[in-house]
């Protein structure tokens, strides 16, 4: 039993490295596999059928492997990946770069499948992958054939270095599923194919033909490289030359150039098997008479080694070497090379040409060099000019702010911030799921556009919400169309999702909403107004089914004072229309993609009829003053006296107050005070390093009516100025450099900002721009100035040809934020010479009449601190009285 195991363990050493032939139906199934490398995904789809992992080390198409041939493949982490909270940062969940070793093997499919799996073969890797497949195929003579491939899923096949067949797609493994025509030349032909494997499976099969679909069963499949094989068992100087039916051959040249004339052709043999033969050296040479060389050679076990004396022309020759065992017509194994053969004159010719070329090359790249060096002087000699230049108007920056400084009352203080019981402002959020959505219904011009809907079609719904228009579902939920050449029809749930059901009230291009509040028993004395800090559409606006007011537009805070409020319970109603369908708000004939109620809701309310409706506040660097102007509002029928004090306050304690200001309010009209401070030290706004770290302070505004105080608003600002001058940019004295500009829309989640401002700041981007669209939304703005980011506040004029959005209510949402200075940089550079920012510098200039373009039942827009003037004096008045009319 011991002989007979021994027997049977050479028997198949030996049948490995005899090779195996393909399976009756043309299968090959011994390989060699060697994997995985990463296929990234690049706009969702995977690279690796066009990436080539091996470039640099002479590229797939020149892959020869062998058993235990070893490499590393790198699989990167994409860090950007990090902003979007997903906890993973490449295609196979690696947060950082990983490295695999990649050994090549040797497989052997079994089983009555001729499908090679590659799924779990290459530890967590097991999608987005590249897989490689090799073996040697060894024809007795020159054939026609044809290759049979299935791939799961995009593959390319190589033989002997040639592009033979690929397909870009994905599929599972069908046996012939691809067919593709190639020759195969006697001797070794090395076939390489490459397998990319998307998602979900991988694997492939390959059989050889004959151009009539026959398999071919007389080949000899070799996992293993025999030259390779014959070099490690004879301890040859390298690997052979060629290789056939078991016998190789190293030729090679005695002179290591080769150039015409006499040479030496060294010739070493050897065979697997022992014996002898007749050796037919010939040496070809293009249209000149062959050489011939002949001997007997034996094979022992050792290869014979032997030299021939050659006269070699220039050009081309190639060396074939047969070998005949005695007795045989045809010679057993055919051993060929190609060598190149230099003319010596032609060689020195072109080293002289490469010598000369070479010499013009250094002088280039001399004279480029004194070129770099001169620039290089020259650009520092730039760079001290400009330090120096802004060095200086920083200093005479300081200088004026040090000239422009008040007494001692122009100091911070730091006292406590009284209470104000009585006097704080209500906010109640009103965003959730107690309120009630039905469908809208179209004007009604006799009771103010509002037609209530029978009470069955209320149902429970959600406020905020954004509505899309049917054709956009399955771009913003996971769901498809069940049919795809009907966008606007049926949708059923992606795979993965079936427990999901898309809420078709989305679509919904008008609709109705209503919510019960009890505003407590004092809410009758208290004045009110309904805030939503993001509309697109058309906003009516109802209490206790009173017409209030209404908004068109998308860009700015609606507030819309509330009519007929009631102690204790009370029903707010709303109504909603898209910009396009019913109000034609847009001369652009087309859907609108995203539209609704979707900013946060707040009921806001003061303590009095007289109240403080807003107030903006301006500092001036250079000037060390900051200036608040405030808008009183009066709801009762008498005129009142008024006394106002701004304070400026930081952590709970006040810093800074600004003279006060007094006046009459008229009955149901405004009134408007403003206040010049000289204030030496406040704390600055900035972006960070030498411009100041981002500090918000309190404008606290204090109102008294007959001596009693009546009402607190509570404003944050920034101390800070940002200005042009010529081409330069400053903020807070010192010259910026604006970087960024980093266009996107949607950016109105604080969680978003909060992640990706710091990433931004980290790579120097100080500026960033928010293209104004359906999602514009104050916190927007809130973040750049929590985080210290600068921001162009973008505005179209096309966009709002039809006077639903002016520069006045897109400007009124930063009131106040340090961040957008930023924005009249846009205004003066960009938009040089346009009739619109004509519009907004005039604009900065004096606050104009805008009741052609207000909104009916909306208030008088505010305007934006970015753009406020100053009087001559410390306390300036003016009055006017406010109406509202009713519309529908």
């Amino acid at each position: 039993m011991k002989t007979w195991s021994v027997f049977l363990l050479l028997s198949a050493v030996s049948a490995a490295l005899q090779g195996a032939s393909p399976d009756a139906r043309g299968f090959i199934r011994d390989w060699l596999i060697g994997g995985a490398y990463p296929s990234y995904l690049v706009d969702g789809a995977d690279r690796g059928f066009r990436d080539d992992p091996l470039a640099e080390k002479g590229g797939e198409a020149n892959l020869r492997p062998y058993e235990g041939m070893r490499d590393t493949a790198l699989f990167k982490a994409d860090k950007s990946k990090l902003i979007a909270g997903i906890g993973s940062t490449n295609e196979w969940g690696f947060k950082e770069d990983k490295t695999f070793p990649v050994v090549w093997k040797t497989f052997t499919q079994k089983g009555e499948s001729p499908v090679v799996t590659l799924d779990g073969r290459f530890g967590p890797i097991d999608d987005h992958m590249i897989v490689y497949a090799a073996c040697r195929i060894e024809s007795p003579e020159t054939r026609k054939i044809r290759l049979r491939i299935g791939s799961d899923d995009d593959f390319k096949a190589w033989l002997n270095g040639k592009l033979v067949g690929s397909a870009n797609s994905s599929q599972g493994v069908v046996p012939d599923n691809f067919l593709h025509d190639a020759e195969l030349r006697r001797g070794l032909n090395v076939l390489v194919l490459k397998v990319v494997d998307r998602t979900h499976g991988s694997g492939f099969c390959l059989a050889v033909s004959d151009r009539e679909n026959r398999p071919m069963t007389d080949l000899v499949i070799r996992t293993d490289d025999p030259a390779r094989e014959a070099e490690k068992r004879d301890n040859l100087a390298r690997t052979p030359d060629a290789f056939d039916n078991g016998a190789y051959a190293l030729l090679s040249l005695a002179e290591t150039i080769s150039l015409a004339g006499k040479n030496t052709l060294r010739v070493t043999v050897g065979s697997e098997k022992r014996g002898s033969c007749d050796a037919l050296l010939t040496v070809n040479f293009p249209g000149r008479p062959a050489l011939t060389f002949r001997r007997r050679i034996e094979f022992t076990g050792r290869p014979v080694v032997w030299s021939e004396p050659v006269e070699l022309p220039p050009g081309s020759c190639r060396a074939v070497l047969a070998l005949t065992r005695t007795g045989d017509a045809k010679p057993f194994s055919i051993l060929e090379k190609t060598f190149e053969i230099h003319d010596p004159a032609a060689v020195s010719k072109r080293n002289a040409e490469l010598q000369k070329q070479r010499a013009g090359w250094l002088a280039k790249l001399k004279a480029e060099e004194k070129r770099k060096q001169e620039l290089i002087r020259t650009g520092s000699a730039l760079e001290q000019r400009h330090a120096a230049h802004y060095k200086m108007q920083e200093e005479a920056y300081a200088a004026l702010r040090r000239k422009n400084r008040g007494g001692p009352e122009a100091q911070s203080i730091d006292e406590p911030l009284a209470p104000a019981p009585g006097a704080l402002r209500r906010r109640i959020l009103l965003n959730g799921d107690r309120w009630q959505i039905s469908e809208g219904f179209s004007r009604d011009a006799k009771n103010n556009g509002r037609t209530p809907p029978p009470e069955e079609m209320w149902k429970p719904g959600i406020l905020p919400r954004t509505h899309f228009n049917r054709y956009f579902r399955t771009w913003y939920y996971p769901v498809e169309n069940a049919n795809p050449k009907d966008p606007y029809g049926k949708v059923v749930s992606r795979r993965g999702w079936e427990s999901f059901t898309f809420d078709e009230t989305l679509t919904r291009q008008k609709f109705r909403a209503r919510l019960d509040i009890d505003l407590g028993p004092d809410a009758g004395e208290r004045s009110w107004e309904f805030v939503c800090e993001t509309v697109n559409g058309l906003l009516k606006v109802y209490l206790n089914g009173e017409y209030c007011g209404r908004w068109e537009g998308n860009i700015g805070i609606v507030r819309i004072p509330l009519k007929g409020v009631k102690p204790g319970a009370n029903r707010l109603e709303l109504y909603f229309s898209d910009p396009v369908t019913e109000f034609k708000l847009t001369k652009t004939p087309q859907f609108q993609e995203r539209f609704g109620i979707t900013g946060d809701l707040l009921l806001e309310s003061a303590a009095a009829g007289v109240h403080l409706r807003d107030a903006a506040v301006k500092t001036r660097f250079r000037n060390n003053t900051i200036e608040t102007e405030n808008e009183l509002m009066n709801r009762t029928a008498a005129p009142a006296e008024v006394r106002l004090v701004n304070s400026c306050v930081l952590d709970g304690r006040v810093r800074f107050r600004l003279p006060e200001m007094k006046g009459t309010v008229p009955p149901g009209g405004t009134l408007t005070l403003r206040s010049t401070g000289v204030w030496n030290d406040p704390v600055l706004w900035g972006i960070g390093g030498p411009y100041g770290n981002p500090v918000l302070y309190d404008l606290v505004s204090d109102l008294y009516v007959g001596g009693k105080l009546a009402d607190r608003s509570v404003r944050p600002f920034g101390f800070r100025e940002f200005w042009i001058a010529g081409s330069d940019f400053f903020l807070n004295g010192r010259h910026i450099i604006l970087q960024g500009d980093v266009g996107t829309r949607g950016l109105d989640n604080r969680k978003h900002c909060d992640v990706l401002f710091p990433l931004l700041r980290a790579d120097g981007i100080n500026t960033i721009r928010n293209h104004d669209g359906a999602f514009q939304s104050p916190e927007f703005f809130r973040s750049c100035d929590r985080l210290g980011m600068l921001a162009y506040a973008n505005m179209y004029p096309v966009l709002h040809e039809n006077g639903r959005d002016t520069p006045e209510t897109f400007i009124f949402r930063t009131t106040n934020s340090p961040q957008a200075r930023a924005m009249r940089t846009i205004c003066a550079i960009t938009g040089a010479g346009s009739g619109w920012c004509g519009t907004i510098r005039a604009w900065s200039c004096f606050r104009p009449t805008m009741k052609s373009s207000r909104r009916r039942g909306t208030p008088r827009p505010r305007r934006s601190s970015t753009y406020a003037t100053t009087g001559s004096a410390r306390c300036t008045v003016s009055t006017s009285k406010t109406s509202t009319r009713n519309g529908s």
